[in-house]
């Protein structure tokens, strides 16, 4: 691994100019999405809107902060190692305690793996690509970036499997047959 940080992250600039762009994007579309579905967005629905929709927005808000602090100039290993470890160590508890809840519900697998399984095991990847990043051990850049990956793709699919949801429960205005 190269001793600089920045001439190794070099190589993942717009790697990670891509994907976090992708998740500004959708974290926009998200909130446009939260204001259009106001209507279902109730205090008594607040339960679902924290187990679904507040995970997605954490899961791209951590690619867009993760790949803004990937194109700092300035980190050395050490420094990067240190903000992606507590960063990794912080998602995976809490995507550990929002697997817990959902593990309560009568989900399909296909939820379970992408709103917990997925995001779980992303977080974790970037708590180990932070520990071999700080021992400077090759491959950690490469264990990042499909953490990163990994991570967008769950907020992608969560975030159309919650504008799907929405879409079914909000209901528009009646017209009378004929």
């Amino acid at each position: 691994m190269s001793p600089s940080s920045i001439d190794a992250l070099q190589g993942w600039h717009e790697f990670y100019e891509l994907i976090g762009s992708a998740a500004a994007a959708l974290l926009g579309a998200m909130f446009v999405v939260a204001s259009i579905g106001s209507g279902f967005l109730t205090q008594d629905r607040a339960g679902e809107v924290r187990l679904f929709l507040t995970p997605t927005v954490v899961q791209l808000s951590t690619v867009l902060f993760g790949c803004a602090l990937a194109l700092v100039p300035s980190l050395g290993w050490k420094s990067l190692s240190v903000m992606f470890g507590l960063g990794g160590m912080s998602g995976f508890v809490y995507s550990l305690i929002v697997g817990t809840n959902i593990r309560r519900r009568e989900l399909e697998l296909s939820d379970r793996l992408w709103y917990a399984g997925a995001p779980i095991a992303a977080y974790l990847l970037i708590t180990v690509a932070a520990c071999m990043a700080w021992n400077l051990i090759a491959g950690s850049l490469e264990v990042l970036a499909g953490a990163m990956a990994l991570l967008l793709a769950a907020g992608i699919r969560n975030a159309w499997d919650g504008l799907i949801f929405l879409v079914g429960q909000v209901k528009g205005p009646t017209v009378p047959p004929g």
